[in-house]
């Protein structure tokens, strides 16, 4: 009957139950892996490095801009003020437009075309080409008649000397071209400068590209920012921001876009003005030739009714009440006439956009200050519409913002028509009274009176006009930008991209990232067993001892004076072997392992000597019948001629097979003799059976060397025949399917009390070492190498 498990807890061998070890994360991820560490850290900063002296460096470039309010929302009215307390007035909307015409490609195409963007020139270099721009660059390209855009076109350029360059335009066709003269490319007028940048010589090749303007303002445009300086709610200093590899070539860019931008809005301004002008030369021509009209019916009528010359002096010191009233009669009439005109041009369909002539301020205040907003809508609408698509929904919202203030427009001016003509009736009823008081006067001069009348209104109304002119012509003459540039764009030497010092440091975490998620995930791939942890996590077997890896060549370490680490520790399993075997008389114990070269034959072998020398007779038993080992391990010779497989077959007794060891008097072994062809039938032999019954009376321990139990079949065979198991995991070598197969002969109990040994323990592998040995790791007494308790082995 086999034996029941023994029930000894399993901290009563060599190993406890312990929280995290950090000593063993860093040995395991860290120390073991040092080189891979230092290799990841020297290959990262060297790759940075590289990357650092070959990338395109970007350099960032700053200008500032105030915006001048030259709308009503400037004024500090009480409207104006509770706007913007509530956070919706105009201003904020006003410089949004402002922000997106700086932006706008339109604006930008002037910008290239003046500095010449679209064709650059770049040293060409053994890994990289630079660009050489303004004074970097040796050879200067003017454009003088354009061909209209022919796409991206990309040409070599040979440095010849001082005088001539050669141009290739392909493979089979190239031209010399002379510094200075003109040139003829693709429909297009060229000509090439030569400058000295450097006392250095200059290089010899460069390659010459030239884009299409509208390409080259689209990647400005996109790469522009435009942003509002502090509260974007009543802000009007906006920040321009540019990036690019060259910071003069940036700062041109800003600057440049900078005068475009006031030229534009000057440009702007002086359309309002042209527009007036051109409203009050068109009404002078009207009032001219109504002026001389009415003078010539003056003539006529004095002529006709053979009226003296002073006759109408005569009647004007009579009637200076009259004319007093007449004056502001024709002050009322000439406001009448231009606010008239004014509203029909505004009404006109073709005019439905157009700018309304805003320098006449006898039409009123009110009208006044309405066509002022109309009119800075439109601008701002017109320079949007150079950007924008007829889709857009800022131009959508800008129309209907035009609609509303032409509606207001023209109701202000109805409202001023109504109160002009208030002023007109009430100076009606004066002038009738005065003249039913001067009935009396005769009927010629009173007709002559009346002609004068027109007369005065025309005259004075031409006067104005002429005023007028001369106010706008001064007006176009000193019309300023409505921007200000506070600080001009200039070269920044400071690269915002790539930062040396941001690169190096994420070139420094990736080189320990790396080799640690390499570290890491090659030990979630392996499968094997490093360490006792990984033997606790999958099952619930005892471990009865441990075996350090054995730096010496020979296969017996365990010697009768022998004080090396291993064999202490085979000493220390050989006790723990005797407690666990207790009770047994003589126990018999089979070793095994879950597959091969995990170390049974080695573990049996160095075992049965540690007993031999503690002065118990033991005899070692080879009946790994597929592939013998343990003769060899004793002797250094292969399987004798007779062995365990000759004895199981009836053709040998036991006193033919057994051997005397020859480390020591009391290690006795069977070899297995001949591989035969069917070793599981011969283990169910009852001559087995027989043969441990013999050396049960013969010796204090057997230990038999079984085949691999994950393997073949055999080991179980032998369970009962055995008192106890070992089976044997090996660091390194040992998978943890195979840990769990001994989970499952554990929990099933398939084999007799079993037991785990642990070998090749400190066997250091590319995962550190699994375990340190030595007494001070809790093997004994508490003392560590070095105390005078081991000797290395060999000695």
């Amino acid at each position: 009957m086999q034996p029941s498990q023994n029930n000894i807890p399993q901290d009563a061998f060599l190993f406890e139950e312990q929280p995290f070890d950090l000593r063993k994360f860093f040995h395991k991820y860290i120390l073991g892996w040092w080189w891979l560490y230092i290799l990841g850290i020297i290959l990262a900063l060297g790759i940075a490095k590289i990357y650092l002296r070959y990338a395109d460096y970007f350099y960032e470039v700053k200008a500032t801009l105030l915006i001048k309010d030259s709308g009503n929302s400037g004024k500090l009215t009480e409207e104006n003020i509770v706007l913007q307390e509530l956070g919706i007035g105009n201003n904020s909307r006003n410089i949004e437009n402002e922000r997106y015409i700086l932006k706008s490609v339109s604006l930008m195409e002037k910008v290239v075309e003046r500095l010449g963007l679209n064709h650059t020139l770049r040293g060409e270099g053994r890994i990289r080409n630079s660009e050489l721009y303004g004074k970097q660059a040796p050879i200067v390209v003017d454009t003088f008649v354009p061909a209209g855009d022919k796409g991206y076109r990309t040409f070599k350029l040979e440095l010849l000397d001082t005088q001539f360059a050669r141009l290739i335009i392909s493979e089979t066709r190239d031209t010399a071209i002379r510094f200075g003269e003109d040139f003829v490319l693709d429909g297009s007028l060229y000509r090439l400068r030569y400058r000295q940048v450097s006392d250095k010589a200059d290089p010899k090749n460069y390659i010459l590209q030239f884009r299409p303007v509208n390409k080259v303002a689209e990647q400005y445009a996109g790469q522009l920012k435009v942003n509002t300086v502090g509260d974007s709610w009543s802000s009007s200093v906006l920040e321009l921001v540019l990036r690019d590899e060259v910071p003069e070539k940036a700062a041109d860019v800003i600057n440049t876009l900078i005068d475009v931008y006031n030229e534009v809005t000057v440009e702007d301004k002086n359309q309002v003005g042209r527009n007036t002008l051109r409203f009050i030369d068109d009404r002078l021509s009207i009032i001219t030739g109504e002026l001389s009209s009415v003078e010539r019916n003056v003539e006529e009528y004095k002529k006709s009714r053979e009226i003296p010359t002073d006759a109408a002096a005569d009647v004007s010191f009579v009637l200076q009440e009259i004319n007093r009233i007449d004056e502001a009669r024709t002050q009322v009439e000439i406001q009448q006439n231009l606010l008239d005109a004014l509203r029909q041009y505004v009404e006109a369909p073709e005019h439905r956009y157009g700018l309304v002539p805003a320098a006449l301020s006898e039409t009123g205040a009110a009208v006044n200050d309405a066509i002022g907003q109309y009119n800075e809508l439109l601008l701002q609408r017109s320079r949007l519409m150079e950007s924008a698509g007829p889709d857009n929904p800022a131009l959508a919202r800008m129309d209907r913002e035009v609609q509303t203030l032409r509606e207001n427009l023209l109701s202000t001016m109805r409202q001023v028509e109504n109160e002009l003509k208030v002023q007109l009736n009430s100076l009606e009823r004066k002038n009738k009274e005065l003249l039913a008081r001067i009935s009396t006067v005769p009927t010629k001069e009173r007709e002559l009176l009346e002609r004068k009348r027109q007369q005065f209104i025309k005259e004075n109304l031409y006067l104005y006009l002429l005023e007028k002119r001369e106010q706008t012509l001064l007006s176009l003459a000193v019309t300023v930008a409505n921007s200000r540039t506070i600080d001009a764009a200039r070269p920044n030497r400071t690269p915002v991209s790539p930062k040396p010092q941001l690169i190096y440091a994420i070139s420094l975490l990736l080189g320990l990232a790396l080799p640690a998620g390499f570290v890491f995930i090659r030990d979630l791939l392996d499968d094997r067993i490093y360490a006792e942890e990984d033997i606790k996590n999958i099952t619930a077997m005892p471990i009865l001892g441990a075996v350090a890896h054995s730096r010496s060549d020979e296969t017996i370490v365990v010697k009768p004076r022998s004080r090396s680490a291993i064999a202490e520790m085979f000493r220390l399993l050989r006790t723990n072997l005797q407690f666990y075997t207790a009770g047994a008389k003589p126990p018999v114990t089979l070793i095994t392992s879950s597959s091969g070269g995990e170390g049974k034959t080695f573990i049996t072998a160095n075992l049965g000597m540690a007993m031999a020398v503690s002065g118990k007779k033991t005899v070692l038993l080879g009946l790994d019948l597929r592939k013998p080992r343990l003769s060899k391990y004793l002797t250094g010779q292969g399987e004798p001629p007779l062995g365990m497989s000759n004895y199981l077959i009836g053709k040998a007794e036991v006193d033919d097979i057994i051997q005397k060891a020859p480390q020591h008097e009391n290690l006795w072994f069977i070899g297995s003799g001949p591989v035969p062809p069917n070793p599981a039938e011969l283990i169910m032999s009852p001559r087995l059976e027989a043969l441990l019954a013999s050396l049960k009376e013969r010796f204090d321990y057997i230990l038999i060397d079984s085949p691999p139990a994950g393997l073949v079949t055999d080991a179980f065979l032998l369970a009962p025949h055995v008192t106890n198991t070992i089976i044997v995991v090996r660091f390194a070598e040992t998978r943890k399917n195979m840990v769990k197969f001994i989970e499952d002969v554990y929990a099933q109990q398939k084999l007799p009390r079993p037991a785990i040994v642990v070998n090749d323990i400190g066997r250091k592998t590319g995962y550190g070492y699994g375990y340190g040995y030595g007494y001070g790791y809790g093997y004994g007494y508490g003392y560590g190498y070095g105390y005078g308790y081991y000797e290395e082995e060999g000695a």
